[in-house]
């Protein structure tokens, strides 16, 4: 959902996770990365919308 918004930030934050790997517990990499765990029920329905958004604009015209 975040790479949707803006690809550059979201990369900016997934190298920040993978940097720290191995010093922190899963869910304490991703808040020190500014990433929202997947195990917060927010976070799950902010993806979800985002992907239903997404589903909703895709053009499915012509296929068959």
């Amino acid at each position: 959902a975040m790479i949707q918004d803006d690809e550059q930030d979201a990369w900016q934050h997934y190298m920040a996770f993978t940097k720290m790997g191995g010093t922190k517990t899963f869910t304490d990499l991703l808040a020190a990365s500014g990433m929202s765990s997947p195990f917060d029920p927010e976070t799950l329905h902010r993806v979800c919308a985002k992907a239903d958004a997404y589903l909703d604009a895709f053009d499915l015209r012509g296929i068959k």
